[in-house]
């Protein structure tokens, strides 16, 4: 059973509250849409929501906690400007928490300088499926939000586009917005065609 939603697991520290700005938030409220439509962001308002987010000249732009991907506005956003593991703090310029899988993104981008957005989203046909699908995975599930979760992620990320987090969801990456979300939905549609085969 998955565990239940209880925010972030760090502390913000904000440079300041006010809204973000950045000619690419269309964009990321977009793939929101779609993701929605395609039914990647199950239960909007809580943990499985999934998040979103953008590479930064001083870090990255990742939707808030709690976001409902299906209808992002304006103060949905949060520019990440720091993150400090051992401490556990976000250091943040936005109205809102950042997402909870802050840590998550923020290795990705760490590990992978060409990344340029990473989309985060459930779906569970893909984790149905994904054996069949021969996608990579981790190895073990791990708390949403957890550094353990942030480490599993590291260990399998090599130079993969698509990554299962087993028992809880997906990332796709891509250079661009563009990239990650097609790979996301690309996967999702292979999983749908295993499932109605299977019928």
């Amino acid at each position: 059973m998955p565990e239940a939603y209880t925010g972030p697991k760090f502390k913000t520290m904000f440079k300041n509250r006010d809204p973000v700005r950045d000619r690419r938030l269309a964009e990321l409220a977009a793939w929101g849409r779609q993701f929605a439509e395609h039914g990647l962001t199950p239960g909007a308002g809580l943990a499985q929501a999934g998040n979103l987010s953008i590479r930064t000249e001083p870090g990255f732009i990742i939707t808030a906690a709690g976001a409902d991907l299906a209808s992002l506005s304006d103060n949905d956003y949060i520019q990440v400007l720091e993150v400090n593991t051992r401490k556990r703090i976000i250091f943040a310029q936005g109205p809102r928490e950042p997402s909870s899988e802050s840590f998550l993104h923020a290795a990705v981008y760490q590990q992978r300088p060409e990344i340029n957005a990473v989309l985060h989203g459930h779906d569970d046909l893909i984790l149905r499926y994904y054996i069949e699908l021969e996608l990579p995975a981790t190895a073990m599930a791990q708390p949403y939000g957890s550094l353990e979760l942030m480490r599993e992620i590291q260990k399998v990320l090599g130079d993969q586009t698509f990554i299962v987090i087993r028992e809880h969801g997906f990332l796709a990456l891509g250079e661009t917005l563009d990239q990650a979300g097609e790979e996301a939905l690309r996967h999702h549609d292979a999983a749908l065609s295993l499932s109605r085969s299977a019928l």
